[in-house]
């Protein structure tokens, strides 16, 4: 039977010291932790304790600790540690759009395209009559522009369907 008081350990959970931030270690699960005594020139504790992460709405979910009184990103820390620097022209990356999972196996050094893809096939980002602003159906776009391609005019098809011409072209 075991004790009330005991503390439940994640056997899978692997931790490793964090590159250039002595004191800090990341793990595979996505957390951050420290023995670092607050305050400067005050050395380091013998237990580690887990950080918490704060999530601010202008990093749009993505989750933050503080390091050195600077805010860092999590899933670059859990990168930095697992995988190595950043390589240049690239970014963290989840592949499920979770800015908060920052578990190791949701994680990736990818281009800005590759992370925009992701973010299209995952449905974070809406096209066509997806987006709520849609005024036309997506085969409605298919028979306007086929119909343009005949050579009828805009500017017609643009008033059957109630729309004005800068909208036809957008």
């Amino acid at each position: 039977m075991s004790d009330s008081n005991s503390t439940l350990v994640d056997v899978d959970e692997q931790w490793q010291d964090l590159p250039g931030f002595k004191g800090y270690q990341a793990s595979s699960r996505g957390n951050v932790r420290s023995c670092v005594q607050a305050g400067r020139g005050k050395g380091f504790y013998d237990n580690w304790r887990v950080l918490k992460p704060k999530v601010r709405a202008y990093n749009r979910g993505r989750r933050t600790v503080a390091i050195r009184s600077k805010d860092q990103y999590v899933g670059r820390l859990i990168l930095l540690t697992f995988v190595g620097p950043c390589p240049p022209g690239h970014e963290c990356c989840h592949k499920d759009d979770d800015p908060s999972d920052d578990a190791l196996p949701n994680l990736y050094w990818g281009t800005h395209r590759q992370n925009a893809e992701d973010a299209l096939r995952n449905g974070r980002i809406r096209r066509g009559n997806q987006k709520s602003t849609a005024k036309l159906t997506d085969e409605q776009v298919i028979e306007i522009r086929r119909r343009a391609k005949g050579g009828e005019q805009i500017l017609v098809l643009a008033a059957e369907h109630g729309m004005s011409r800068p909208q036809m072209n957008s």
